[in-house]
């Protein structure tokens, strides 16, 4: 969706902030043996290009964003509800629905490795900064 949607940024964060509050959640409820899963979508075939549909005219018109040709090979949203059932009834917390989920978290892991190995080697004796 980068460079087509309008506060990627905001909308990314909240997402990530919904997986970050599931995950603390799921671990204060563990000790009651209730599951928490968190819905982690890729892209998604929906009506979220068209949001200012909803917007009410008292808030003037919004800014329109144009759907990524990406969008329209995406799964069909009421094809995520199955997958949803689906995953709560096997207990998983992650649910994913792409093809792509894997690519995007190694992508993301590799960066994450890279920088641990330099804070790594910044806490070695000798290093610029001890």
């Amino acid at each position: 969706m980068s460079g087509t949607f309008l506060f990627i940024g905001i909308y990314s964060s909240s997402k990530a902030a919904v997986v970050s509050y599931s995950e603390n959640l799921s671990s204060e409820l563990a000790k009651d043996k209730i599951t928490v899963s968190v819905l982690c979508p890729s892209r998604v075939n929906t009506r979220i290009w068209e949001a200012n549909r909803n917007r009410p005219e008292s808030y003037g018109q919004g800014n329109s964003a144009t759907k990524p040709e990406e969008a329209v090979d995406a799964i069909d949203g009421m094809e995520v509800g199955p997958i949803v059932v689906r995953s709560i009834l096997q207990s998983r917390f992650y649910i994913f629905t792409g093809d792509d989920v894997r690519m995007r978290i190694e992508k993301r892991n590799q960066r994450l490795m890279h920088d641990i190995k330099l804070h790594e080697d910044d806490l070695e004796p000798g290093s610029a900064w001890n």
